[in-house]
């Protein structure tokens, strides 16, 4: 079996932006759905995990974009698992061009989490030759976020069934829908995105409100935290590194 996985298909329109380009948060979806069938085909998947009692849970992401490919344009997919270190395992992505020119890179840390208790597991899988822990699409693995101190706060919403997943909890691609509303419009006109990482730190439900906090922490970059209004428990974090638009 190939180590990696690999997915061509074509920019559809439910994965643009306004600009006609690929979306944050369908980045994400997609590298969710290409890792759970990697995942699966090689026995560690969703189903295989659940009649255990555990699911994964996304912890830390993050990814340098050379470019958002467009509406309509032919890409692949790739996605390969590393290695894993007590309740982490480390997973990296990549999106070519029709060519094979690299336009995305990532690397993402995911735990197993018990479905009861809600509580990370030590993971215990057979992996056999399955893993390629000395290929990487990123060199360094995602890191810590920290929040700055001047993160101003809008106004809070509420988490409906529509940001539920099948973990009920809120899926991790929402969050970034919220951070992006919340940038101001004229940026989103002149930048783009270059490079985001993320911290999932703990999980949304239903009915939680939650409320965005944006600092412009430089010229060119924007923190962000999502918390759960009530007891300041931030559910994640996220740094955006922009670059002028073309």
């Amino acid at each position: 079996m190939n180590p990696i996985w690999e997915e061509s298909f074509a920019i559809a329109t439910y994965h643009t932006d306004p600009f006609g380009n690929l979306k944050i948060a369908s980045l994400f979806e997609l590298f969710q759905d290409a890792a759970s069938r990697d995942a699966a085909r090689k026995g560690f998947g969703y189903y295989n995990l659940v009649e255990k009692g555990i699911f994964w849970v996304l912890i830390r992401v993050e990814a340098e974009i050379q470019r958002m490919p467009a509406w309509e344009e032919e890409i692949t997919f790739r996605t390969w698992p590393k290695d894993m270190a007590g309740i982490v395992a480390f997973r990296d992505f990549e999106i070519l061009s029709k060519t094979g020119k690299t336009l995305i890179s990532g690397t993402s840390s995911w735990s197993q989490v018990n479905l009861k208790t809600r509580r990370p597991m030590r993971i215990d899988l057979v992996v056999d030759n399955n893993t390629l822990p000395d290929k990487h699409a990123m060199e360094k693995r995602a890191e810590k976020i920290v929040n700055p101190a001047d993160l101003l706060w809008h106004d809070p919403l509420q988490v409906r069934s529509s940001h539920i997943d099948v973990n009920w909890h809120v899926n991790n691609t929402q969050y970034l829908d919220w951070i992006i509303n919340e940038l101001p419009i004229e940026w989103i006109k002149d930048k783009t995105l270059a490079r985001i990482g993320i911290n999932f730190l703990a999980e949304g439900k239903l009915n939680d409100i939650v409320s965005v906090g944006l600092s412009h922490s430089s010229e060119l970059e924007w923190s962000a935290c999502v918390r759960r209004d009530g007891n300041n428990g931030d559910l994640c974090r996220v740094k955006l590194t922009f670059a002028e638009r073309n």
